[in-house]
């Protein structure tokens, strides 16, 4: 079960989701009343998609810091695969952390230089472990099956 929450026309809105596709609970709260126009405004399967995706992505982020955290220490012992998934891993955090320097952040971490970040961010995304950017646009989101390898053990 996730949750996840937006502001839409100066309304709260809380989205509740369970094993589905559909949202399990819902709460709307406006500062200034509820009001008919308001919410007929709202484009709601838009709202739901936007917020189905954040509760996904917040689901995938607690489960990525739980896997990442143990395998740093015994990064260079790692499978080349599974340190692609853990470098993807680390630099999702490190971006979603604000980060604006994520490969230094990363490579200071795991002690190895930033050129093998690159390498291991590149063969990431080419493998379907990191999704891609533009050229030059720092981000990305770790897919499932790179945090089934983290998870693997």
């Amino acid at each position: 079960m996730a949750t996840a929450r937006s502001t839409v026309n100066g309304m709260h809105v809380e989205m509740t989701f369970g094993e589905g596709q559909d949202p399990t609970k819902i709460i709307i709260e406006a500062e200034e009343g509820l009001q008919n126009q308001h919410l007929r405004a709202v484009a709601w399967g838009e709202v739901i998609a936007d917020l189905r995706r954040q509760a996904r992505r917040d689901a995938v982020d607690a489960d990525l810091q739980r896997a990442v955290e143990p395998l740093i220490k015994s990064f260079q012992d790692q499978s080349a695969t599974r340190k692609r998934a853990i470098v993807s891993g680390l630099y999702v955090l490190a971006v979603q952390a604000g980060s604006g320097h994520p490969l230094i952040d990363v490579s200071e971490r795991l002690g190895v230089s930033i050129d093998s970040v690159k390498t291991y961010i590149r063969d990431a995304r080419k493998r379907g472990y990191l999704t891609r950017t533009p050229p030059g646009v720092i981000g990305g989101e770790i897919t499932r099956e790179a945090v089934a390898l983290l998870v693997a053990g």
